[in-house]
């Protein structure tokens, strides 16, 4: 009977499952929230060659990067692959 009472316990705690589910929700709840803050929109603080388009909507960021680009956009892009060179046309590849 005493071996019972003196013998460590093996293994996690009982709690641990329950501490490592409540972190999981916790993280899900947060990740959610911080979503849910950007939906529809381009993350804070966002750059893209130079321009900002933070908080910006879609159609707006896009209307940003079309004025300032201008026709840099839609020029062909030389790329360089195993010493082969060519060139990629923003507008087919999407």
């Amino acid at each position: 009977m005493t071996d019972q009472l003196t013998r460590p316990r093996r293994g996690l705690p009982r709690r641990a499952p329950v501490v490592l589910g409540g972190a999981l929700a916790g993280a899900a709840l947060l990740y959610g929230a911080l979503l849910a803050a950007n939906a529809g929109g381009v993350p804070h603080n966002t750059q893209v060659l130079g321009v900002a388009l933070g908080g910006l909507s879609h159609d707006e960021a896009t209307a940003a990067l079309t004025s300032a680009l201008g026709d840099r956009a839609a020029r062909p892009i030389p790329v360089t692959v195993a010493g082969r060179a060519a060139q990629v046309d923003p507008i087919a590849a999407g």
